[in-house]
C-alpha cells in the first residue's frame, strides 16, 4: 500500500469534496475492484442491488437527482469502503494520464490541496508516482474535474 504523506502537500485533509462533486457516474471500477468491493458491500450489509448496480455499470454508485451528486458509499464525511476503494479515488486529486512518450498528471482545484500538490510535483515526484510514471516527460494541468463535466452535462462542450 502506498502513502502519500511524504510531505504535507499529500495528506488528505478529510473534507470529503471528492466524494461529493460527481455529474454522470461516480468512479469508474475495473474487475478486479468489483471482486474486491463486493466482499466488503457484503460485510457492509448493505442492500444487494447495490452490487447488482456496480456489476452491471462498473462504477460506484451516486446519489441525487442533479449534479453535484454524491458517492454512495460516503458516510459521516468518511469511506465506507476506505480499505478497498478504487484506484481512481486513491489517486485524487490526480487524474493520471499515461500516453506512448509522456504522462499527463491533472490535478483537481475542486481539492483544496491542488494548489500545494502542484508546487510539490514540480519539486519532488513521490515514488508510487515515479514508479507508474517511469521515465516519460510528465505535463501537469490544474483544473476543475468537476468543471468539466459540468459543462459537458449542459452541451456546454
Amino acid at each position: 500500500m502506498r502513502t502519500l504523506k511524504s510531505n504535507n502537500a499529500w495528506k488528505c485533509l478529510k473534507t470529503s469534496q471528492c466524494c461529493k462533486l460527481f455529474v454522470f457516474s461516480g468512479p469508474g471500477l475495473s474487475e478486479e475492484e468489483i471482486a474486491t468491493i463486493v466482499p466488503e458491500i457484503v460485510k457492509l450489509g448493505l442492500p444487494s442491488d447495490i452490487i447488482e448496480d456496480i456489476k452491471k455499470n462498473k462504477c460506484i454508485p451516486i446519489i441525487g437527482k442533479e449534479p453535484p451528486k454524491t458517492c454512495i458509499f460516503l458516510k459521516n464525511k468518511l469511506c465506507a469502503i476506505h480499505s478497498v476503494k478504487p484506484e481512481v479515488c486513491k489517486d485524487y486529486p490526480l487524474e493520471i494520464l499515461v500516453y506512448d512518450y509522456k504522462v499527463k498528471i491533472k490535478i483537481s482545484y475542486d481539492c483544496p490541496r491542488a494548489e500545494s500538490i502542484e508546487r510539490a510535483l514540480k519539486i519532488n515526484v513521490p515514488l508510487w508516482l515515479r514508479n507508474r510514471i517511469k521515465s516519460k516527460e510528465m505535463e501537469i494541468e490544474v483544473v476543475s474535474f468537476y468543471e468539466e463535466n459540468i459543462k459537458y452535462y449542459l452541451g456546454e462542450e
